[in-house]
């Protein structure tokens, strides 16, 4: 065991490739790690963008009056209403617009990153859409 120190104390460049291999390779692992990781969480904070946002939409659409004038306060409230309850954690923002006879609801999520910190990315963000006509007949007419 001592003939090993010795050996290492006489050349210590001995060692330095597999080090250096050993650094690289660890930095890779934890990147596809990371890209593993926090890729998933994007995929479900984008699923859940787009979930938001079209129940969100389907809210306003029931507050809307069938066959008669439809109040776009009532409509975009009650979409809004709906977004302010699905914020639970902070990270969820939304917006809520009325283009002619349909309601456009945009949600944007936040989630923070595990690994990809590492390499300088802290946030990731996932957007979703809902789209809700606003026209509805009475009677099939």
């Amino acid at each position: 065991m001592t003939g090993r120190w010795k050996a290492l104390l006489a050349d210590p460049d001995r060692g330095a490739a597999v080090t250096s291999y050993v650094v690289v390779m660890a930095i890779g692992i934890l990147l596809f790690i990371g890209l593993a990781v926090d890729g998933g969480a994007q995929v479900q904070a984008s699923v859940r963008a787009e979930r938001v946002a079209t129940e969100a939409a389907r809210a306003g659409l029931q507050a809307s009056t069938p066959g008669g004038v439809t109040d776009p306060t009532a409509v975009t409230g009650a979409a809004e209403k709906y977004l302010a309850a699905a914020n639970t954690d902070g990270n969820l923002h939304g917006t809520v617009r009325i283009d002619g006879s349909q309601l456009n609801v945009t949600v944007t999520i936040t989630t923070k990153t595990v690994f990809l910190g590492l390499i300088n990315i802290d946030r990731m963000t996932a957007r979703g859409t809902g789209r809700a006509d606003l026209v509805r007949s009475v009677g099939g007419g």
